[in-house]
């Protein structure tokens, strides 16, 4: 079974945004050579810095979302 759980909607960066600070930090990693284990950390910072902060917003969000609705399947669960 698979559960999607989204980025609520007041916190969520508007698609067309997040995808054009993504390809603008893979070019500008490509082009100073990141790579390999250091390219993820470099691509999330610099997509921060591209978004002013509401990347990390949106993905923190999505991390609490996750916790919450994880803990409402468990309880169902539990329940039976």
């Amino acid at each position: 079974m698979l559960i999607c759980v989204p980025v609520p909607a007041t916190d969520e960066l508007p698609r067309a945004e997040a995808i054009d600070a993504i390809v603008q930090a893979t070019a500008e990693a490509e082009a100073a050579g990141i790579h390999g284990p250091a390219l993820t950390p470099w691509v999330l910072r610099r997509v921060a810095d591209l978004t002013d902060g509401r990347s990390v917003r949106a993905n923190t969000a999505l991390i609490i979302n996750n916790a919450r609705v994880a803990s409402r399947l468990a309880a169902a669960l539990a329940r039976g």
